[in-house]
């Protein structure tokens, strides 16, 4: 029989080894981001005040200097945006996804801001890492993010967005005075150090950062043209799972359904594992979910969509069941034109 998670893993890698490959093409983000696409791609967020918090502002000017902040801090650094909120150790699952012998699982949950006026791209293998007491490296696990159920933050963040999600880690059981770093250098940013709290442990996302701008979304039902393509959300579904398949504890499965025509040049293609996801209020991430995809009937991973035509299709996801306001995000930058948000009815 199969594991629950089985296939939401090999998506996931796909996942990961489609972004890694477009960004070894030598294409930067600045070529695939004309000014058209700063129109919609702000996050969509509560613009409640948010609570008290430290503002950190990094000083590059020294070198010599390192500065190192804390978690629940804000901080500002060349065109990022930065708040650590705190870590979890997870136990995992299978064969495949546990910890070696003599370490654990971790995940740092983190959120970014693109406070700067171009999009850009974060790659969590090349962009964070974390180190002990010690001073020894560890660089981004795959395996931990996966035994986790979290989402990473990679990917594109277009002027003013906000990304929330995890980065997974394997370390020695029992490490002390775990450092993650940033590596911020083509932002402008420089290398940023947090100190992790002893314990795991978060604190609660505030609701507004610096940089952030309100989008302007689209509602469902209604149709959004963007990059050559007009999308429109027809439906939410709630489903359960079947005998192979269910959501993980505390979640549930979430079914999007919606139509794009392509009006530009060309034939078109949205690879749903990289080109789809759901945002919540927090800016959390949440990608397209093998196991969901298993479960629903016809869910689709791959839009083909000639020249002049529609396509009618659905993208599955695994999302908290306590929430209910999520915001459907397309990502059209690889057509040279930014974002399409659009609030989802539950």
């Amino acid at each position: 029989m199969l594991s629950k998670q089985s296939t939401n893993s090999v998506l996931m890698f796909l996942m990961i080894t489609v972004i890694t490959t477009t960004s070894c093409s030598g294409e930067s983000v600045e070529d695939l981001t004309d000014e058209g696409s700063q129109i919609a791609t702000a996050i969509s967020t509560h613009t409640a005040e948010p609570a008290p918090t430290t503002t950190a502002t990094t000083d590059n000017a020294n070198e010599d200097s390192i500065q190192t902040f804390s978690t629940g801090d804000i901080i500002e650094a060349g065109n990022i945006v930065l708040d650590v909120l705190g870590w979890s150790i997870h136990d995992g699952f299978g064969e495949t996804y546990t910890p070696d012998e003599g370490t654990m699982l971790m995940t740092v949950d983190l959120i970014l801001v693109n406070r700067g006026s171009a999009a850009i791209s974060i790659l969590t293998i090349s962009h964070m890492g974390l180190k002990n007491e010690d001073n020894q490296a560890f660089e981004v696990d795959g395996k931990a993010l996966v035994a986790s159920g979290s989402y990473s933050p990679a990917g594109e963040i277009g002027p003013g967005e906000r990304m929330r999600g995890q980065v997974g880690f394997q370390v020695p059981q029992g490490s002390s005075d775990l450092i993650f770093i940033f590596n911020g250098d083509e932002f402008g940013a420089g290398e940023i150090f947090v100190k992790l709290p002893p314990e795991p442990g978060t604190v609660p996302p505030p609701e507004r950062l610096p940089g952030e701008l309100t989008q302007a979304f689209w509602n469902m039902g209604e149709t959004a043209f963007f990059g050559g393509l007009n999308v429109t959300v027809n439906e939410v579904i709630l489903f359960e799972g079947d005998l192979l398949f269910q959501p993980m504890e505390g979640k549930m499965f979430i079914a999007v359904d919606v139509t794009m025509e392509n009006v530009d040049m060309g034939p078109r293609e949205i690879v749903d594992l990289y080109q789809m996801y759901l945002k919540d209020t927090t800016g959390q991430k949440y990608d397209v979910d093998g196991t969901a995809l298993a479960v629903f009937p016809g869910a689709e991973y791959d839009f083909q969509i000639p020249q002049g035509e529609k396509f009618q299709g659905t993208v599955a996801f695994q999302t908290p069941e306590e929430l209910t306001e999520f915001v459907f995000v397309v990502d059209v930058s690889i057509f040279k034109a930014g974002k399409i948000f659009i609030e989802l009815e539950l």
